[in-house]
């Protein structure tokens, strides 16, 4: 799956978990008034809005999303296979300029469609904006020297500090405040006539929301649900913190006295003036809304509720929820589950180069992958190419491979060619193999610890273990330390299990049967150039499916580099002795060379002889 995917999803699974985790403390603090309850909501929006930031940052642990599989690349149609009987690959032609065209991947179409629809909740929070700019000038002033005394000591009992326009128009039927840093509270035509207790309720109700700074929490709420839109959990979230900001600023009005049927009385009749206009459509805090009236009539008659304002509590409490939840999604992360072709690198890298065309016709297998070869050169911004090896040459060498395709990635070219050989394409640490569909099975290099004078009862490793019934199949090899204090053995995971079973028997003292003595003929005494080979610590031995000569010239190579002198060590081999199709594949890390050349006669088949000046590797059995 595309990673913006999962960084969508983390944020999105996210932000619902801290909502969750609010609308949850709301219910555990059922003591909580109106204006604490507004102080958890602002700080899980706060949370919300520095979500993204985390991340930024590495995750202690990370959940991760299962995705299905990638499925093989399906065989060719027959349309893109050309069957031809030319006996060479002619070589592939750049293809013309196409017609340019838009194409857009997973994660675009999804970053589109976010930007969408953040563009339309802004661009109605701007058209609210310009409504409300249109209102103010359609209002005007109050003069009125009776409302200027109740709203100038409303203010000062209020807390109020900022300068507030004060006006009345006649296009509202309600109290109405906006702005964060110029507010301006707008009274209906008929609000001059009002009686005193009703006039006082209102204003004291608007000036509560200009105290609390809801202007602000709201603008800065439409950002974040315009951001978090996908989430449906932060849309509700933000309608139950305005219902909440109302209830703090009723609480104020309940707090200084009014009486609360009176007070829910007029909202009621508020409310019907709002419905009856169309309802309210600009984002503006209005004295009453039909949307929230019956949740807020309920807390009024309630005489039993918290109506105080901010405490030290609830903004102990807020921060606390705050930096947790931040912190528990700085700790996760969202992730897909690791796949294994974005573990190795030469598949990655084989899935990055693009080949424009690929033209073959009735090409061999060294031909084709030979072409490839050369295009990942020609690709690849370090002109490294990728070390691609074919196992088994002879293997069906005659077949005739056809292929006709363009824009396509290394890894399926190299697919097609493998499907068309009979073969099967297999990504190492170091290479690239395409070797028979018939492989043989893995083979495991296993060492085991031989107990004192194990190594004389065993005598041929390799016979023991066979009279035991260990099997050992092409690639198969065994063989005993010189210090026989251990046994190696190269075979498949099952026969390597056998074979465990018999070593912990002798290991226990168990009675063994004794087999011929070891293949491996060593000078008596240790040479100086012994000496010198176990000396030689060579970092890695890799071979996978190494050619004899391809291993011999690589230790050849490892003794000079490591030799303190540069001169190296002479290792011979006969060219009537040098397997012709052997192959071998071995992994050890920090051996001595004269380990090294053991390992790599066995595997080879080979005897390893120590003379004055030179190891010998030569056909067993012969002089």
């Amino acid at each position: 799956m595309n990673p913006v995917l999962f960084q969508v999803f983390d944020l999105l699974a996210k932000s619902a978990s801290i909502m969750l985790l609010a609308y949850a403390t709301q219910s555990v603090w059922r003591s909580a008034s109106a204006a604490q309850r507004s102080v958890v909501w602002l700080t899980a929006f706060g949370a919300l809005l520095l979500l993204p930031l985390t991340l930024l940052w590495q995750p202690y642990w990370s959940i991760a999303l299962m995705q299905p599989e990638m499925a093989a690349p399906p065989p060719l149609a027959s349309s893109e296979v050309l069957h031809s009987t030319a006996e060479t690959f002619v070589p592939a032609a750049q293809p013309a300029p196409s017609s340019f065209h838009l194409s857009f991947s997973t994660g675009q179409w999804l970053a589109l469609v976010w930007l969408a629809g953040c563009a339309v909740l802004l661009a109605y929070r701007a058209i609210g904006s310009l409504q409300l700019r249109r209102l103010k000038s359609q209002s005007q002033p109050v003069e009125d020297a009776r409302v200027l005394g109740f709203s100038a000591r409303i203010a000062a009992e209020s807390g109020v500090r900022r300068s507030i326009a004060l006006r009345v128009s006649s296009h509202v039927s309600v109290p109405l405040t906006w702005g964060t840093l110029h507010p301006v509270l707008l009274l209906p035509a008929d609000a001059l006539q009002w009686d005193a207790a009703s006039l006082e309720a209102a204003l004291r109700h608007e000036m509560g929301h200009i105290r609390h700074g809801d202007a602000l929490t709201r603008l800065i709420t439409t950002f974040i649900t315009a951001f978090y839109w996908p989430n449906v959990l932060v849309w509700l979230a933000a309608k139950s913190w305005r219902t909440v900001q109302e209830q703090a600023a009723d609480d104020l009005v309940i707090s200084s006295g009014a009486a609360a049927e009176d007070y829910a009385l007029q909202l009621l009749e508020a409310a019907r003036g709002v419905q009856a206009a169309g309802g309210l459509h600009a984002p503006v805090m209005a004295m009453a809304q039909p949307s929230t009236l019956e949740t807020r009539l309920s807390a009024i008659m309630d005489g039993s509720r918290n109506r105080s304002s901010y405490s030290l509590r609830g903004a102990v409490t807020g921060l606390v929820l705050a930096f947790g939840m931040l912190a528990l999604c700085a700790a996760a992360q969202l992730r897909a589950a690791p796949d294994a072709t974005a573990e190795n690198p030469l598949k990655t890298k084989a899935n990055k180069l693009i080949i424009a065309s690929m033209n073959l016709k009735g090409a061999s297998l060294e031909q084709a992958v030979a072409f490839v070869r050369q295009q990942a050169t020609e690709l690849d911004p370090e002109h490294k190419g990728l070390n691609i090896v074919i196992e088994d040459p002879e293997f069906e060498k005659d077949v005739e491979i056809t292929l006709d395709l363009i824009t396509i990635p290394i890894s399926e070219a190299l697919y097609y060619v493998g499907e068309l050989s009979n073969r099967k394409v297999r990504y190492e640490a170091s290479a690239i193999f395409v070797g028979p569909a018939n492989a043989p099975a893995k083979m495991f290099t296993r060492s085991y610890k031989l107990p004192a004078g194990g190594a004389a009862k065993i005598g041929n490793a390799k016979s023991w273990l066979t009279n035991q019934g260990v099997a050992f199949p092409d690639g198969a090899a065994v063989t005993i330390t010189p210090d026989g204090t251990q046994l190696i053995i190269r075979n498949t995971e099952g026969e390597l299990q056998n074979a465990s079973v018999f070593v912990e028997a002798l290991t226990a003292g168990k009675a063994v049967a004794p087999a011929s003595p070891t293949t491996l003929v060593l000078a008596a005494k240790p040479s100086p150039l012994e000496a010198k080979a176990a000396a030689i610590i060579i970092p890695r031995v890799q071979f996978q499916g190494a050619t004899a000569a391809e291993a011999v010239e690589f230790l050849r190579a490892k003794s000079r580099e490591l030799d303190p002198d540069k001169k190296g060590l002479g290792i011979v081999v006969r060219a009537e002795d040098m397997p012709a199709s052997a192959t071998i594949s071995l992994d050890l890390r920090d051996v001595p060379l004269s380990e090294a050349l053991k390992y790599t006669a066995d595997l080879l088949g080979l005897s390893l002889t120590v003379e004055p000046y030179a190891f010998i590797l030569k056909a067993r059995g012969s002089k």
